[in-house]
């Protein structure tokens, strides 16, 4: 399949090559220490978004780092959709190339984002979602490396991906994220971006991050398991031509191996 091009008269009203965008809750220290750890983030391209009713928790943050676009938004439900949702638009609203959504716990170095935005320009086929090369991919990825092909002087292999990764003008502006997604946003992107005739995966070895775990703030994990629900409602309803292929499965002796621990 031959995916279709960027419209010309798109790519022209475009000015900006990429936007960075991050999402945080209730969580300013980790977010700090992914600035400090990542000072080329301290630029108007980069994208914060931060709940109303945590505004001022952010406060000190969003003063030391004073050249980011902080973007407020009102959440009731705690929806993760929300937040993507609102920095999609007001990214796309200004109009980049590459969007580049990510976790405020997600580190990479200046040299990783730039190669990974590349990565999207110089993989042959086009439009495509570029992801990065996670810490653990040289063991679980390795059968796929040892097929990794070279173009532009980076390599790639095809394995669906997201956490850091870049996605198109043509296929984030043409997108939504729904108020009651839950959490598995980067399942509506894949899902849009199948819709629009885009099924090129590919990750970029020369584009490294690593993505701490079980840090605190965030969501509880009750929070994670109803919004983990309310995501699949949502793309059952919003994508149900790719939902049907979908199979739930109920591990039922961590199960109850759960249950007897009370």
């Amino acid at each position: 399949m031959v995916c279709r091009q960027e419209d010309e008269t798109e790519m022209k009203i475009l000015t900006r090559r990429y936007a960075v965008l991050i999402p945080s809750k209730s969580r300013p220290d980790v977010l700090r220490k992914t600035l400090e750890k990542q000072p080329f983030l301290d630029r108007p391209n980069t994208y914060i978004g931060v709940q109303e009713d945590q505004w001022k928790l952010y406060r000190p943050v969003r003063k030391d780092f004073s050249h980011i676009q902080w973007i407020s938004f009102a959440n009731p439900t705690a929806s993760g959709c929300v937040a993507r949702e609102k920095l999609r638009a007001s990214a796309t609203a200004v109009g980049y190339h590459r969007y580049i959504p990510t976790d405020d716990n997600c580190r990479f170095t200046e040299e990783s984002l730039q190669n990974l935005i590349r990565a999207s320009f110089v993989y042959p086929t086009q439009p495509c979602i570029v992801s990065g090369f996670h810490g653990t991919a040289p063991h679980f990825d390795a059968g796929k490396i040892k097929k990794a092909v070279r173009h532009g002087g980076l390599h790639f292999y095809e394995k669906w991906g997201a956490i850091f990764w870049a996605i198109p003008h043509s296929i984030y502006s043409r997108m939504a994220y729904p108020p009651d997604g839950g959490r598995m946003d980067d399942r509506f992107v894949s899902f849009a971006a199948l819709r629009l005739g885009v099924s090129s995966w590919v990750v970029c070895m020369e584009a490294p991050y690593i993505k701490a775990t079980r840090q605190s703030g965030g969501y509880s994990g009750a929070g994670r398991s109803l919004m983990m629900g309310q995501s699949i409602v949502a793309l059952a309803r919003d994508y149900p031509e790719y939902m049907e292929k979908i199979v739930v499965s109920f591990p039922w002796q961590r199960i109850v191996a759960k249950a007897r621990e009370k």
